[in-house]
């Protein structure tokens, strides 16, 4: 009896643990692959859910999970690029890319064509002057809502990050103006989307005024007014914007009449 435990534990000892499968690193997204709107990056878009993100990327290499968010990290480009999905409320709310592990240069780039590792004066060639500037930083605001943060090291970008400026719980809305016939370039044509709530017409209005302009500019908010017409009790949103890029002006209308709060 002794003999043949000695043979089962003899047997059992030989046998090899499974080894682990090793994280194989991502290949870059291209905007033909993916979705590439400027407020996507590295194929995720802002206010998709973590089944979305799953979906698109795979398993993360590395999943951090805290009380407020939880963060995905993805390698990417041989491992010389680590992107980190930010969520909250089961949606993701904001997106990094960094060069990792000594590297200094990157296929990868965001949906301007900015690469990581590119030059301070490449970056502003291709999206103008930013909004926020300092030493080792240049954020750009794109419409009222969201923003862009370029992070250098020895001059050249070392990361990138795509946040909103106000908690995402659900996907984005459509930035298709409506009804038809209504492009918003004056209260006659003021576009109206489908909300149920003030909060819910800002988010549309914010999408909408994301949008590239010129080619790859984005449109930087100037002024914003409310317009209201006593005899028709119609109530209209105005903001003045101008492209990042080509200094180019407009303004958009929007119709936020019979709103609820």
């Amino acid at each position: 009896m002794i003999a043949y435990a000695f043979i089962v534990l003899l047997i059992a000892s030989a046998t090899p643990s499974p080894t682990p499968t090793p994280y194989k690193p991502l290949a870059v997204p291209t905007p033909g692959a993916t979705p590439w709107s400027s407020l996507s990056l590295a194929g995720v878009t802002l206010g998709e859910s973590p089944d979305d993100v799953r979906a698109r990327l795979g398993e993360p290499s590395v999943e951090n999970v805290k009380p407020e968010q939880t963060v995905w990290t993805y390698a990417m480009n041989d491992s010389h690029i680590n992107v980190n999905v930010f969520m909250r409320h089961g949606r993701v709310n904001s997106i990094s890319a960094a060069l990792a592990n000594g590297a200094k240069l990157s296929k990868f780039a965001d949906p301007y064509g900015v690469h990581l590792g590119d030059g301070v004066d490449t970056m502003t060639s291709m999206r103008g002057d930013p909004g926020d500037l300092s030493a080792n930083r240049n954020s750009y605001t794109i419409g009222p809502g969201f923003t862009w943060v370029y992070e250098f090291d020895r001059g050249v970008a070392a990361s990138v990050l795509l946040e909103a400026n106000t908690t995402l719980t659900g996907p984005l809305p459509s930035a298709i103006p409506g009804p038809p016939g209504h492009d918003g370039s004056s209260v006659d044509k003021s576009i109206r989307f489908k909300a149920a709530n003030l909060r819910q017409a800002a988010l549309a209005q914010a999408v909408f005024l994301a949008q590239f302009c010129d080619g790859k500019g984005g449109w930087v908010t100037t002024a914003r007014a409310q317009l209201s017409d006593p005899q028709t009790g119609m109530a209209t949103l105005m903001y003045g914007v101008t492209c990042s890029t080509t200094q180019r002006t407009a303004k958009y209308y929007f119709d936020v009449s019979r709103l609820p709060k």
